[in-house]
């Protein structure tokens, strides 16, 4: 009869799980560090506001897209750029400031531009066009299916070392056994 494999060494004793928990906590990590810095903000401005707003500066962010890494002497990808602009609440009167990213444009200071917000969330203002926050969500959220897919492969593990463990428990009926019963009750 087999020992009894333990909860702990069903999710962590194997290399299978081993290799399951690394991946989602390494891509976790990864996932997580682009997450920061992702726009995921696209549901809020499917109702919005206008507003006619000015560009007050615009300045190089130290993140770009694409281009070969610096550490291998390549020179940098597009830049993305961030928009400090201001406008008028409509509602209010009150001077409101906000900031928008793009990629590869940087608008000129004085520059009149339309401004989106939420009904009634004119902090949450933006350029139309542009983003809240500097890198699109496309990279993050497919890099968030690497930890999706440790965590299906553990559990994977986990449910196959429980099945085997059942298989072999004593209290598992087995086909020899029941068909030894059947005969005796056929006499």
């Amino acid at each position: 009869m087999p020992a009894k494999i333990s909860v702990f060494r069903a999710l962590f004793g194997t290399a299978d799980a081993g290799f399951a928990w690394g991946l989602a906590a390494l891509s976790g990590v990864f996932a997580w560090i682009f997450l920061v810095d992702a726009d995921l903000s696209g549901w809020r401005y499917r109702r919005v506001e206008t507003v006619t707003a000015r560009v007050e500066y615009c300045e190089r962010t130290e993140h770009d897209v694409g281009g070969p890494p610096r550490r291998q002497g390549g020179g940098r990808g597009t830049p993305i750029f961030k928009h400090y602009f201001a406008f008028t609440d409509a509602r209010t009167g009150a001077r409101r400031s906000g900031v928008s990213y793009q990629t590869g444009v940087c608008l000129d200071p004085g520059r009149e531009v339309i401004a989106e917000h939420p009904p009634g969330e004119p902090e949450r203002a933006r350029i139309v066009g542009q983003r809240a926050k500097p890198h699109s969500p496309l990279i993050p959220l497919l890099l968030s299916l690497l930890p999706a897919a440790g965590l299906c492969i553990a559990a994977f593990v986990f449910a196959r070392l429980l099945g085997r463990q059942a298989k072999s428990s004593p209290m598992a009926p087995s086909r020899r056994s029941s068909s030894a019963s059947r005969e005796r009750s056929d006499r």
